[in-house]
């Protein structure tokens, strides 16, 4: 899914000329999302290999930014920009790291180890089901703007005629080059933290839907941030 959304998205870039980029870039990038989409699901399922394949992926991710920084001729605003992907997985893997001794421990081992909660749990059931539509809600938005933007390119003859047929269906302040991206960076943040609190909910139907909207808000805003570079 990760390597046809990014296809997609570089072959059908209405917003913005595309970048030139080495090819083995392009596939190693395709590569290196589906191995983290797949790290993340089994970090998820707490597989006994998971923890080793997560901080192996959060590596290859970092290694992948500092290649693709060195391999493409950037501005000074490019490279600062294209920096924070290697930093964002820098900081996710302290965090992985930090929370490797908790991460196989069942609830009463924790339980144990630091007491009972006193306060009630806010996140009741209702509550995590809510959150859970709202989640979809989010992601919907980001959806719908790659879904545009494959239709516009493909009505489109020509590049100036394609961004005008993508503007054409967002209201005036949302024409800019960059404006839809920064809006479904935004959205995929809100809706991937969404997904993460209702994993708490128990039930195949739930537990499916919060990772399908935690995998795609993911993959939609390592594209759209790619898109920006």
């Amino acid at each position: 899914m990760s390597g046809v959304l990014g296809l997609l998205l570089t072959q059908m870039n209405v917003t913005s000329p595309a970048l030139p980029e080495p090819v083995f870039l392009l596939y190693l990038e395709i590569l290196v999302n589906i191995a983290y989409v797949i790290a993340g699901i089994f970090f998820l399922l707490k597989k006994s290999f998971s923890l080793n394949l997560m901080y192996f992926v959060q590596i290859l991710k970092i290694v992948y930014g500092i290649i693709s920084i060195l391999s493409i001729k950037l501005s000074d605003l490019d490279i600062a920009i294209a920096i924070i992907n290697p930093l964002f997985n820098v900081v996710l893997l302290i965090g992985v790291s930090k929370l490797a001794k908790y991460y196989f421990k069942s609830p009463e081992e924790l339980t144990e180890l630091y007491g009972k909660k006193n306060r009630r749990n806010i996140f009741t059931p209702k509550l995590l089901k809510t959150l859970t539509f709202t989640g979809i809600v989010f992601l919907s938005v980001p959806l719908y703007t790659i879904v545009v933007r494959f239709y516009s390119s493909i009505v489109g003859t020509t590049y100036t005629e394609s961004v005008s047929i993508y503007n054409s269906f967002f209201p005036k302040f949302l024409q800019g080059s960059s404006d839809t991206a920064y809006l479904s960076l935004a959205f995929c943040a809100i809706g991937f933290v969404l997904s993460i609190v209702c994993l708490k909910l128990r039930g195949r139907l739930w537990m499916t839907l919060n990772i399908l909207v935690l995998v795609l808000c993911s993959l939609i805003f390592l594209l759209n941030l790619w898109s920006l570079l």
